[in-house]
Order: C-alpha cells, then structure tokens, then sequence
C-alpha cells in the first residue's frame, strides 16, 4: 500500500544499547529491495 501512494520510508533505530544500534538495518535494507521499494530516506552523519 505504501509503495502505491508512493510514501517514503526512513530506517531508523530504537535500540536498548550501544552496541545494538543499527544491527538490523542491512536486513530491512534487503527486505526493501526484495519487495522493489525504493522511495526510501537515508540520512548519513557527517
């Protein structure tokens, strides 16, 4: 539905610790791409 009404997504994280932060981000990367949806925000800290 989201990808019909061209609604972007932004990966973000809500983790407990440290060490945990960004762990599953590669694998809603490549879910993601599995399911051909693109219009995704990415912000990098510079």
């Amino acid at each position: 539905m989201m990808k019909e009404y061209n609604i972007s997504t932004l990966i973000s994280d809500d983790a407990h610790h440290i060490d945990d932060i960004g762990n599953e981000f590669k694998r809603i990367e490549k879910n993601l791409t599995e399911m051909n949806y693109t219009n995704r925000w990415k912000l990098n800290r510079e």
